[in-house]
């Protein structure tokens, strides 16, 4: 997840950032639920990663339709976006810190 967030395109639009880092974010969340169904054991784990599945793909769907249409008019304002990444940094580093425990 890490390289997915390292490598995710910069646009200039804060708002296509944020699509641009939720659609792997989402996809992220169904291979692990995927990787769940597979191995693990718990019933109400194993509902509840289905429902995950479910949800998340709809998410991408509606993520990349949005991402599409404001590409064609994308709303560029690098002090905006910097702001943004700056914030968003701050919540990816927490994630991941959180995660390790």
């Amino acid at each position: 997840m890490k390289e997915l967030h390292l490598q995710a395109y910069k646009p200039g639009d804060p708002s296509l950032d944020f699509l641009y880092e939720m659609i792997p974010h989402h996809e992220a969340a169904v291979s692990m639920s995927e990787n769940i169904l597979k191995y693990g054991h718990n019933e109400q784990v194993k509902q509840l990663a289905a429902t995950i599945i479910r949800d998340q793909l709809a998410g991408i769907g509606k993520l990349d339709s949005l991402k599409e249409k404001l590409k064609m008019n994308p709303q560029i304002n690098k002090q905006a976006e910097e702001a943004y990444l700056k914030a968003y940094n701050n919540i990816y580093k927490t994630m991941i810190t959180d995660a390790r425990c």
